[in-house]
């Protein structure tokens, strides 16, 4: 540009954000207006004294989000705001063109991103609010306008609140890139889709996510070069990103094949002689064309591509066939190993299967792995989503269905509820009303089931007649109007094992040995984005004290029943905001879920006799901070597995409710075992035919709940460091003696508010 150009911004936190940051060029001349456009600042809508007075500029760059945003805080009615706008583009026109004005749209993105992790908002109630007095706007003035609803995603900065308004850096850059090529060209490419070398950034940087869904709001998969991006990985796209970057000029990435190839004609980049072959293969594979002569197909499985057509086509292929094929379910063919069967397809011949399988790399399990059932929740889902298809893929999954047996259908008002099957989640609902859930687990080829009570705690449990059920969205419930029900508080706890012993009976039938029980831990504290430990809401707290009791004693019942398979390592992780999953106080800390799936592979790989697994994690890293204070300067001798201080207590018969909790004395061996150690100021019991893990807790050798008569209450553990005690909780966790009481079973307990009195110990 021979001639700089003045810009001037003004609206609302767009434009200031827009502002603050060296997005524009320093080809310009940028002008802020630091005063939001409401109505508060301009009750008459009259324009700031600077234009068209001080300041002429050549691009008005404006957003209405000031104006919307008083109409969301009701300080502004929706009609007073369509006028006020009126007058407004009434007064600004008569000072600036409207081809030199460049209204941003507003809106509220479906997704936000944290350190990474792309994350899902809630739905946006204020969309009317927006279009309203934006098009009062438009009716006035024929402006330029940048419409890039959802392409782009909200940011929480480090050290900051999620802001609505405040968006990843490369919505700002896409701003500024339309910007400069209008005033180069006048071309107005406002309302265009997103800028392609900013969406090829923007997949490789948020690829480890869980939302990838979120990828097609800025990568359309109907057009070629989008496409291959979208089943590309972030290594292939960072080794070709100049081909691609020049193939994609001036974003045209919808272009045939044959155009882009003879463009590439006489180009000297790296590798490209390899990338015409990928190029060329995923074009004949995206036409379906899977025996073309003198295409390389092997390049896209040596390169990880994931091509969700093509192994949608192979699994149909193989379904009619799988007992030949020596599979169970069309889904074992998977990502990590359909090269392998995609040869077989083509060639029929096993040993070119096999020699297939050692070109790509496909370990032996990852060519059949095996298949599952879950029965529960996110607890159990996603550590399986830590595989990633190698070794696991899963049949059946009851979605946080509470643990009973229902064969028999509600009545219920079918009719009303015939239009809710489009989600995933509401056809369980419709399962669970019709009383099939059970069936797709008698019925399917799983080979084994992961399990976990978090239904139990449920605030999304309901109940029609004597039928209880559990609807995640709410929908279907509210239609048919049911009843609100808490497992914690409404269920008597006989009826609770009841119904837990009928599940169990089947599933022992259905399953065998090969059950594997996920512990679940609904945490109160949870890590922040900037490494600190932060607490849930005091409701979230409370709910938490009262539910995983429940979980746990329900869960070690459900394991004396069926002497399956049983995993706790979520009590030793924190929840974690910036985590594979959101936050959430079920989610934990990637290394939970890794921790539990290598237990879940040893399991299923070995069948082991050893039936309890528990977390290696130091326990003493995760201390509620009230305790860590105390632990400060503690001093263990090394062993050959970690050293801990939080050790179990004793065998108790049946107690009375009235009874307290019984002393314990380093002289006091009568119900003790002969093993019995002091270190320090800390008194460690360990009975006998008992191993000490190395997370602090005690596995029974033999049979885990009776030995010689006396009833193993759990992991209760009594803690006494600098001359004060603690109880470690079953669920995982702390607690002061004098807030512990034993129920009238002694197999449960319950947390009062410090309304008793001190117990001595």
């Amino acid at each position: 540009m021979n001639q700089q150009k003045s810009l001037l911004l003004f609206g609302g936190r767009i434009c200031q954000e827009l502002s603050r940051q060296p997005f524009l060029s320093k080809d310009y001349q940028v002008t802020y207006i630091d005063s939001l456009l409401n109505t508060q600042h301009y009750p008459d809508a009259v324009l700031p004294k600077e234009i068209g007075t001080d300041i002429r500029p050549d691009l008005l760059v404006i957003d209405f989000q000031a104006v919307i945003e008083e109409c969301i805080s009701n300080t502004l009615t929706v009609d007073r705001a369509v006028v006020w706008t009126k007058q407004f583009a009434s007064h600004l026109l008569s000072h600036i063109a409207p081809e030199q004005i460049l209204l941003l749209h507003v809106f509220r993105p479906q997704y936000y991103v944290i350190k990474n992790r792309i994350r899902v908002k809630a739905s946006n109630p204020y969309l009317q609010y927006i279009q309203t007095i934006e098009q009062a706007f438009l009716d006035q003035v024929d402006c330029h306008i940048i419409s890039l609803d959802n392409c782009y995603f909200s940011f929480k900065p480090f050290n900051e609140k999620l802001a609505l308004y405040r968006f990843e850096d490369a919505y700002y850059q896409d701003i500024a890139h339309r910007v400069h090529v209008w005033f180069q060209s006048k071309t107005d490419i406002f309302n265009t889709p997103p800028y392609f070398p900013l969406s090829l950034e923007r997949f490789c940087t948020y690829f480890n996510t869980l939302e990838k869904k979120a990828f097609h709001l800025f990568l359309n998969d109907q057009h070629l070069l989008e496409d291959l991006v979208l089943c590309a990985s972030p290594d292939f796209i960072e080794q070709y990103k100049p081909i691609l970057l020049y193939l994609a000029d001036d974003n045209h990435t919808d272009l045939p094949a044959k155009t882009y190839l003879r463009k590439l004609e006489g180009q000297t980049f790296d590798h490209l002689s390899e990338f015409c072959q990928i190029f060329e293969a995923f074009d004949s594979v995206r036409q379906k064309n899977y025996k073309q002569r003198n295409i390389n197909y092997d390049a896209l499985f040596l390169h990880h591509f994931r091509i969700p057509s093509l192994l949608q086509d192979i699994q149909k292929w193989a379904k009619p066939q799988m007992k030949k094929l020596g599979l169970l379910h069309r889904k074992q063919i998977t990502f990590q190993n359909y090269g392998a069967w995609f040869t077989l397809m083509q060639t029929s011949d096993t040993q070119a299967f096999e020699h297939a399988a050692e070109k790509f790399g496909y370990e032996k399990e990852t060519l059949k792995p095996t298949v599952v059932d879950l029965w529960g929740s996110c607890i159990s889902r996603t550590n399986l989503n830590f595989d990633d298809e190698r070794n696991f893929v899963t049949s059946a999954y009851l979605f946080q269905v509470p643990p009973f047996v229902e064969s028999t259908p509600v009545n219920y008002n079918k009719e009303a509820v015939k239009d809710y099957h489009s989600s995933w989640y509401d056809q369980i609902v419709q399962d669970e009303l019709a009383g099939t859930y059970i069936k797709k687990l008698i019925t399917s080829p799983g080979e084994w089931l992961l399990i976990d009570f978090f239904s139990l705690s449920s605030p999304r449990a309901y109940q029609i007649d004597s039928h209880y059920f559990t609807d995640f969205r709410g929908e279907i419930a509210h239609t048919l109007q049911a009843e609100s029900f808490s497992f914690m508080d409404d269920m008597p706890i006989s009826e609770l094992q009841r119904r837990i012993r009928i599940c169990a009976e089947v599933l022992k039938k259905r399953y065998g040995d090969h059950i594997i029980m996920i512990q679940c831990k609904r945490q109160s504290v949870f890590l922040t984005q900037e490494g600190t430990s932060k607490s849930f809401s005091d409701k979230v707290v409370t709910r938490n004290e009262k539910a995983n009791p429940l979980i746990y004693d329900m869960s070690q019942y459900f394991v004396q029943l069926t002497n399956c398979y049983y995993i706790n390592v979520a009590g030793s992780y924190l929840s974690d905001e910036i985590g594979f999953m959101g936050l959430e106080d079920v989610h934990y800390e990637d290394k939970c879920y890794e921790e539990t799936l290598n237990y879940i592979r040893y399991i299923v790989k070995n069948t082991p006799k050893q039936k309890y697994f528990a977390s290696k994690k130091e326990n003493a890293s995760s201390l509620p901070s009230v305790f860590q204070e105390d632990l400060e300067g503690y001093q263990t001798e090394p062993t050959e597995d970690p050293t801990h201080i939080m050790y179990p207590v004793r065998f108790v018969s049946n107690l009375p409710s009235v009874c307290p909790v019984p002393s314990f004395k380093p002289n006091d061996s009568g119900n003790y075992s002969d093993e019995m150690q002091n270190k320090q100021d800390s008194i460690i019991y360990l009975p006998k035919g008992y191993s000490l893990r190395n997370d602090g807790t005690a596995i029974p050798l033999e049979n885990p709940f009776h030995l010689d008569g006396w009833h193993f209450t759990g992991w209760h553990i009594l803690v006494t460091i600098h001359a004060k005690s603690y109880w470690y909780l079953n669920s995982g966790g702390f607690v002061a003696a004098k807030d512990y009481q034993w129920n009238n079973d002694a197999s449960l307990y319950r947390l009062f508010d410090h309304q008793l009195s001190l117990i001595c110990l």
